[in-house]
């Protein structure tokens, strides 16, 4: 019976590190389509945060102009502990606690799309919200999918 629960553990944790691979490698894909051209979530942070077109494409959007400190944080968060969670459910695929910083991941990136309407803007948030929730089911370790 524990083998079972081992290898059902591994199989749900290679499936975090497989969404969780999904959500990242969304972060570089174009997210933003504002008047001449498309963004990536991190092409905005670490390369075009001074970009004007899009500021001002945010402001005509929202009506306001979004702190950039909440875009930048919530990005690097999800970046950050979305490669740490690949590596630990990989590498550690038979251990419980190796989900967790996949569930961390996932609750960053709900987060950003519940609480800061920017993120709600881009084109692939319904598709990041969705993976980010799979990954929270997925990180009970299988608790929620026994039969």
């Amino acid at each position: 019976m524990s083998k079972y629960f081992k290898s059902k553990t591994g199989a749900c944790n290679i499936v975090c590190a497989i969404l969780t691979l999904c959500l990242l490698i969304l972060q570089f894909a174009p997210f933003w389509n504002y008047g001449s051209g498309s963004l990536s979530i991190n092409g905005y942070v670490w390369l075009d945060s001074d970009n004007t077109k899009i500021a001002s494409w945010f402001n005509s959007q929202l009506g306001y102009e979004p702190g950039i400190n909440a875009i930048v944080v919530i990005t690097i968060l999800v970046l950050v502990l979305g490669a740490a969670s690949i590596i630990a459910c990989i590498m550690k695929a038979d251990n419980r606690l190796a989900s967790f910083l996949s569930a961390a991941t996932s609750i960053s990136a709900l987060y950003a799309f519940v609480f800061e309407p920017v993120f709600r803007l881009g084109s692939t948030w319904v598709i990041q919200l969705i993976l980010s929730i799979l990954t929270l089911i997925f990180c009970g370790n299988g608790h929620c999918l026994r039969i």
